[in-house]
């Protein structure tokens, strides 16, 4: 079975820095996988390329067998891929439901002529999006939260508020940048739990970059290990702890 999200000899050069080179691996439909390397190996602008954020020098990424590289971010959410950020990409001011809800409106069900006339199917589909809001609010563990500005949270619940606003978007495949970095150990246990079940209820396919390695070995079911802009090792998390170029990259060698 080909690969739902596929990565093509990615090369990315800012002047003569080479920050990516030949980078190749493919995700499958209904995978969680994680992307792994001390600082400085090139995971961020890796995320950025497949998101498209940034534009490789060359190489190609494609999803459900079509090029995506160097599209709109717009569109490339549209294909069926959207992301999150380290920092929390939340509407502070709104309520935690009132974010999801405008997550919900890049969708544009509603004709704004039929809104603005009140018309009732505008009026249905209001309450379906109200809905599917708190449905999305559940999975990350924030419907009791609902009513509450996002200002007022945690950390951690921001944290799970900008993905839940990531799947109003209803993507196929989700890309989580460093969604636990900062957080505590219990947080990162119910992120662990909750990212599990977004892959088993909704069937989304997850690629995550983080540096949390406990939290990405219990998580991912396969890795793909980053060093100086280069792949040097792709597996089972036991298998890419146990590879000793990966051991290099975080200890160091004399």
């Amino acid at each position: 079975m080909a690969p739902l999200l596929e990565v093509k000899e990615i090369t990315k050069r800012f002047g003569e820095l080479t920050v990516l080179s030949g980078i190749n691996f493919g995700v499958h439909k209904g995978e969680i996988v994680g992307i792994i390397g001390p600082n400085g190996a090139g995971k961020t602008t890796l995320f950025n390329i497949i998101s498209g954020y940034l534009k490789p020098t060359s190489g190609t990424v494609e999803l459900n067998g079509e090029s995506i590289t160097g599209k709109p971010t717009e569109d490339i959410a549209k294909c069926g891929l959207v992301r999150t950020f380290q920092k929390p990409n939340v509407w502070p001011a709104k309520t935690m439901l009132e974010n999801v809800r405008i997550g919900l409106h890049t969708r544009a069900r509603v004709k704004f002529i039929d809104a603005f006339l009140g018309l009732p199917k505008a009026k249905r589909a209001r309450e379906a999006e109200e809905v599917e809001a708190m449905e999305r609010l559940r999975l990350m563990g924030l419907n009791e939260m609902a009513m509450q500005k996002a200002a007022n949270q945690s950390y951690g619940r921001r944290k799970a508020l900008g993905i839940a606003i990531a799947l109003a978007a209803n993507p196929q495949v989700l890309l989580l940048d460093e969604p636990v970095t900062g957080m505590l150990d219990t947080e990162t246990r119910r992120m662990m739990d909750r990212i599990r079940k977004i892959r088993d209820e909704l069937g989304i396919t997850v690629l995550v970059v983080e540096r949390h390695m406990k939290f990405v070995m219990g998580l991912c079911e396969r890795i793909v290990a980053l060093d100086y802009g280069q792949k040097i090792a792709e597996g089972t998390p036991d298998y890419v702890t146990s590879h000793q170029e990966v051991i290099d990259a975080y200890m160091g060698v004399d």
